[in-house]
């Protein structure tokens, strides 16, 4: 019985953990994506000034 209880515990606590590090990676990826738009206005604003930092960017 207490295995049971431990190893229910231990799926619900791996699940918690799998759906904030989803979160964190989907944000993470936003973050990402916003920068290379940012980066591609920049591009077309100053022309190729900042095309290395865009590349490493993105």
């Amino acid at each position: 019985m207490k295995a049971e209880k431990h190893i229910v515990r231990l799926c619900i606590g791996l699940t918690v953990s799998k759906s904030y590090s989803d979160i964190y990676y989907l944000w993470n990826l936003s973050l990402y994506l916003n920068l290379c738009v940012v980066c591609i206005v920049f591009h077309i604003i100053l022309g190729y000034a900042l095309m290395s930092f865009c590349t490493m960017a993105c």
